[in-house]
């Protein structure tokens, strides 16, 4: 008896999907205790490292601080990965941008309390390298004020792509009322 050869069950390969300018979007909550995540590449990062331009901050080459509004709760993030420069999305409070390179074949979300989260994507679409991350933030102002929260008030969206040189942290938009706290302290 001859064995079966692959070719006759072609109906349950895995199939190659082309993502054309970006990988699909993902979308979830993230825990933060106290107002912060952060996104990570590999090892070299460091969480003791103060300071932030009001919304993001490099803490070593493999990691990014994220600072939220929400002193404890869930922030709801979307992640999109891009082949290329994100374009400007309109209608959030806050956006920057800072670096970060991924050593290993990802950049994750990973929670104030060090939990990994791979169930929200990876932002390395092109492997291992230097990418740029634009962070959008709403809703901070809100939930600060309401301090510990059970449901979401504050949203993030998350973009990364690939660039060849290092870019320093940088504001797009002007900081909101949470921001300007965290950039003075």
């Amino acid at each position: 008896m001859l064995a079966p050869r692959w070719d006759y069950f072609w109906w349950i390969r895995p199939k190659r999907v082309a993502y054309p300018g970006r990988m699909p979007n993902r979308s979830g909550l993230i825990h933060v205790n106290p107002c912060r995540y952060y996104l990570v590449g590999g090892p070299d990062y460091d969480m003791s490292i103060d300071g932030s331009n009001g919304l993001v901050a490099a803490i070593g080459e493999n990691g990014v601080k994220v600072m939220c509004g929400t002193d404890m709760g869930p922030v709801r993030v979307l992640l999109r990965a891009l082949t290329g420069v994100a374009k400007t999305e309109p209608d959030w409070d806050t956006v920057a941008e800072v670096d970060i390179v991924a050593s290993e074949n990802w950049i994750r979300v990973m929670s104030s309390e060090l939990e990994m989260r791979p169930d929200l994507g990876n932002l390395a679409c092109s492997g291992p390298g230097r990418y740029r991350v634009r962070v959008h933030a709403r809703g901070r102002d809100d939930a600060s004020r309401r301090g510990f929260v059970e449901e979401p008030v504050e949203e993030h969206l998350l973009e990364a792509w690939p660039v060849d040189s290092a870019t320093p942290a940088a504001l797009m938009t002007d900081l909101d009322d949470v921001g300007v706290r965290f950039a003075a302290s």
